[in-house]
């Protein structure tokens, strides 16, 4: 008996659980991954599709559920977090209702990220105005922006000199 082949949409269908089976993907991800792996509009449409309806691509879900990751593993300011999302094909109302219902407490991560990177440069031979750019230029790295940024390194060197 002949080897039944799968259809283009089977075959992209079959992809798409595989890439999610890793982590969760946006609409936009998705459909660049099976582009790229070279599957028909077609067949990426169908698949597409069929992986909404099924509840297997939501990008409302992926919005907060990267951003609640990202801000519990890997702090950062809601400009990075702007920039990724965007990077990951969410569309920006989407990103603002998501940042607006996670409303993180970008002032008190700066200064926990601050505390932490501040403790981290004591040990090197830094002055403290190396230090105080070191950690300004982390904090903006991290998305967040300028005069929460100083705002912060300056409570430390405040904190720090009051010690």
């Amino acid at each position: 008996m002949p080897k039944r082949k799968r259809s283009e949409p089977d075959e992209a269908k079959a992809y798409l659980l595989r890439l999610l089976r890793y982590r969760p993907r946006s609409r936009a991800e998705a459909a660049a991954r099976l582009r790229e792996r070279g599957y028909p509009l077609e067949a990426i449409s169908i698949t597409l599709s069929w992986a909404e309806e099924a509840g297997l691509l939501d990008d409302r879900a992926f919005a907060r559920l990267w951003a609640a990751e990202r801000l519990a593993h890997r702090p950062c300011g809601t400009a990075l977090l702007r920039r990724e999302l965007r990077e990951k094909g969410v569309a920006s109302e989407l990103i603002e209702q998501t940042l607006a219902e996670l409303d993180p407490d970008e002032e008190g991560l700066a200064r926990a990220l601050a505390r932490e990177r501040w403790a981290r440069y004591q040990t090197l031979t830094l002055t403290e105005e190396e230090r105080r750019q070191k950690v300004f230029a982390f904090l903006r790295r991290r998305g967040f922006p300028p005069d929460l940024s100083l705002k912060a390194v300056r409570e430390l060197v405040v904190g720090a000199e009051a010690e």
